[in-house]
């Protein structure tokens, strides 16, 4: 129904196409996909695989200078690929309290001495920050130490605390 054409590429919308081969062509990159090693070439299959599926976007960025419109370009790009990310790999719910309980898993470690055994407590802190500090952001400064204590006690792998309504929550469910 309508093409648009650019210099550097062609949009067809509204086509007329056969919506079973449509269907047969998508199955085919879907392969092509799964068989190709190279990550280049799997993310053009992957533009290609939405592109027929009418699965695209155009999004306009726009701002009062140069500067402003390259900076919000950034944190779009920045936010569509956070977005990959999370729907091919997966997504933590709750992600200081998913750290948070993974720092039980270096409990479980034996060190053979005494730097790996301080290595292990830096580890155990750097896991258990997050949670620290998205409390410590949300004005739960005298209330970290419990909060994180409680977190460790559940240790569950899906408990986490809700800052929002102030209390522990099944993460995945929010």
């Amino acid at each position: 129904k309508k093409i648009i054409v650019t210099p550097d590429e062609t949009c067809i919308f509204g086509g007329y196409g056969d919506t079973k081969e449509i269907e047969n062509r998508c199955d085919f990159i879907k392969m092509q996909i799964s068989q190709e090693s190279r990550p280049g070439s799997r993310e053009v299959l992957k533009k290609r695989l939405s592109e027929l599926a009418g699965q695209m976007a155009l999004i306009h960025v726009g701002g009062n200078g140069m500067l402003e419109m390259q900076e919000e370009r950034d944190r779009l790009v920045d936010a569509l690929n956070s977005t990959k990310a999370a729907m091919e790999e997966g997504v933590v719910a709750g992600g200081g309290a998913g750290l948070l309980h993974a720092s039980h898993a270096i409990d479980d470690c034996k060190f053979d001495n005494e730097d790996q055994k301080v290595g292990g407590m830096i580890l155990r802190q750097a896991l258990q920050e997050p949670i620290r500090r998205i409390l410590k952001n949300a004005g739960k400064r005298e209330e970290i130490g419990m909060i994180v204590q409680t977190l460790l006690e559940k240790d569950d792998g899906v408990t986490g605390y809700d800052v929002r309504n102030d209390d522990y929550t099944d993460m995945f469910e929010r």
